[in-house]
């Protein structure tokens, strides 16, 4: 653990329902939603949980499409997508506070908060039932 960091103000934004939300790092197989190929490695083999930064700076893939018309909505595999207007509206409001991720082939980024909060032992808010997943390991605060 780095330090006691203590939360002075806090947002939440959360776009509306989408018709067309797409998939940027999942896909529906057979009824199921599973890790895209291109990141399997990416996935944690004790609690199953696919590591989206890694993923994302990997690359996302070409064939993912945001058809859309609005300028913040999220993705069907919870990541929100913003549009260059919005972009530019999130980094002026929050400036150095958000990662933005290009989508190939379209005006809309994947958009993360640089910093976190992940539960850590010896935490007392959390309980660590099966110890602690190789990518929680891996990315300590």
């Amino acid at each position: 653990m780095k330090g006691i960091h203590v939360i002075h103000t806090m947002y939440i934004v959360s776009p509306h329902d989408s018709v067309s939300e797409p998939f940027v790092l999942r896909r529906m197989e057979q009824g199921k939603l599973v890790v895209m190929e291109e990141y399997q490695d990416l996935v944690c083999k004790k609690c199953r949980k696919l590591d989206e930064k890694a993923a994302l700076e990997r690359g996302i893939q070409t064939d993912v499409v945001v058809r859309s018309k609005r300028p913040f909505l999220a993705s069907s595999d919870d990541l929100y997508l913003l549009d260059e207007r919005a972009k530019q509206i999130f980094s002026a409001l929050v400036p150095g506070e958000i990662h933005y991720w290009p989508i190939p082939h379209g005006k809309f980024y994947v958009a993360t908060a640089n910093s976190c909060f992940c539960p850590w032992p010896p935490d007392p808010g959390y309980r660590f039932l099966n110890g602690i997943c190789d990518q929680s390991a891996a990315n300590p605060l």
